[in-house]
């Protein structure tokens, strides 16, 4: 039995030469095992995992942060999990040359049509963070990855489910050319944005945000506009969502609202503040999340969203105004 606070590994040669294999955990061991060592567990000693089959235990390669594979001539990865410390750029071609795709920490899951020519793995970073779009739901196949400030003006492809890091936004247009109307979509697991719904991602940008997601706007009852699907990991079950209709950040103000707002969103440590008239005049409603789930404003709750500014929670005390008769200072 392996203890959690080491790692078995275990070698086909003598004096710890041949295939190297790492043991984490309890399991089989399908190798010859000449030499052995146990080393302390720390974060550098976990490796990327490449598995063949999607259900195998027993991986194809195992490679450390700075390990590479200049000639790939492995069967094609089905599987791939990469620890939070790391990522894994695979090259199209040997020697690490040709197009690359970078897999982040996390399970990566139907990579077998991704073609690779070379493997390297390295330190992760937060500046290396990209939106994913991939080809089918749940997360599956090789992605699509751009950074900020790429585009892409005649989009033709199917979208099956889209990851986007913090302080990223993805903004998608209807049409060519980023035309009609669009949306700025910045939830970090997006599930079924296909041609089975009615707003086709034809174009796209990619952009930085001025700080987390506050909350969205939406022009439907209860968040249920254009249909998206969102995973939930805790639950394990992928929750009905919309394109918002804005994405809301902190000190987002708008003095005239012209879309009918029927629900909303408003992530924890933020606060909504709402008014029944433009400029920020007249019935004055906060809005906060009252926990880990977001709060949502459903349409049987008959509030009419005139013009509105977005504040910290811890503000909410403090935001007081001057004369009942005076729109707010905003």
């Amino acid at each position: 039995m392996v203890l959690k606070c080491a790692v078995l590994i275990v070698f086909t040669g003598v004096n710890f030469t041949g295939t190297r294999t790492l043991v984490y955990e309890p399991k089989p061991i399908h190798s010859i095992v000449r030499s052995f060592q146990v080393v302390a567990y720390d974060k550098s000693s976990r490796a990327v995992e490449m598995y063949d089959h999607p259900f195998s235990d027993s991986p194809v390669a195992q490679l450390l942060a700075g390990e590479s594979i200049a000639h790939w001539n492995g069967s094609s990865l089905e599987r791939i999990f990469v620890p939070q410390h790391l990522a894994v750029v695979f090259y199209a071609g040997q020697s690490f040359s040709g197009n690359k795709t970078f897999a982040f920490p996390s399970w990566r899951l139907n990579y077998a049509t991704l073609h690779i020519g070379s493997i390297e793995v390295v330190s992760y970073h937060s500046s290396m963070a990209m939106v994913e779009l991939y080809p089918f739901p749940n997360f599956k196949g090789p992605p699509l990855q751009f950074k900020v400030g790429d585009s892409v003006s005649n989009f033709q492809r199917a979208i099956g489910s889209i990851k986007i890091p913090p302080f990223h936004a993805i903004v998608v247009y209807n049409g060519k050319q980023y035309t009609c109307p669009s949306a700025e979509l910045a939830q970090p697991r997006i599930q079924e944005l296909t041609s089975k719904v009615s707003f086709q991602v034809q174009s796209f940008q990619i952009k930085s945000t001025p700080g987390p997601v506050a909350g969205y706007l939406f022009t439907n009852a209860s968040c249920a506009g254009v249909p998206s699907m969102i995973y939930n990991p805790e639950t394990k079950v992928f929750e009905q969502h919309t394109i918002p209709a804005k994405t809301l950040y902190l000190h987002d103000k708008q003095p005239t609202v012209d879309d009918f707002i029927q629900s909303l969103e408003v992530h924890d440590e933020f606060t909504l503040v709402i008014y029944s008239r433009v400029n920020f005049q007249g019935n004055r409603s906060f809005v906060w999340s009252s926990g880990t789930f977001s709060t949502k404003l459903t349409a049987a709750i008959s509030i009419t969203i005139a013009s509105f500014v977005v504040i910290k929670k811890a503000e909410v005390v403090s935001f007081v105004r001057a004369k009942a008769s005076l729109p707010d200072a905003i």
